[in-house]
């Protein structure tokens, strides 16, 4: 099997099952809902919920728009990191396969310059997850007050 292939096969792979256990998320990371009892409840992860039972919290339903963008486009960064993580699950796969080990100079390059966008790329997240929960929670307070 090429490189190419090997390399395409584990990143269908990884994609896969990245996307299925996003599935299992209903493709949401964040999300906000209305129970039965007109409560607000908000959603972080897997089975991590929050439902405003405060009778002296008021819901401010413009900020509440606010919130819903915003949550709507960490959603959509989550997409983005899966193909980032799967484009990189798979260049790993391949550089650790058997096929570069004629090539140990040529694999040790790529290696260092796969570990070095993989160190920015990690980096870049950590910064763009850190700003949008620093939003999410002053968003958070905005709709409850």
């Amino acid at each position: 099997m090429s490189k190419k292939l090997t390399w395409g096969i584990a990143f269908i792979i990884s994609l896969g099952i990245l996307l299925t256990i996003y599935a299992a998320m209903n493709f949401e990371l964040l999300s906000y809902e209305w129970n039965e009892k007109e409560q607000l409840v908000l959603h972080e992860g897997f089975g991590n919920s929050i439902t405003v039972t405060n009778h002296d919290v008021t819901i401010d339903y413009d900020s509440l728009e606010i919130l819903e963008q915003q949550m709507g486009a960490f959603n959509r960064l989550i997409f983005i990191g899966i193909l980032l993580a799967s484009l990189f699950i798979a260049t790993y796969w391949v550089l650790l396969s058997d096929k570069w080990q004629e090539n140990e100079k040529k694999r040790k390059k790529y290696m260092l310059w796969t570990l070095s966008l993989n160190g920015i790329t990690i980096t870049a997240a950590v910064f763009i997850v850190l700003r949008y929960y620093h939003q999410m929670n002053e968003t958070y307070h905005n709709v409850l007050f």
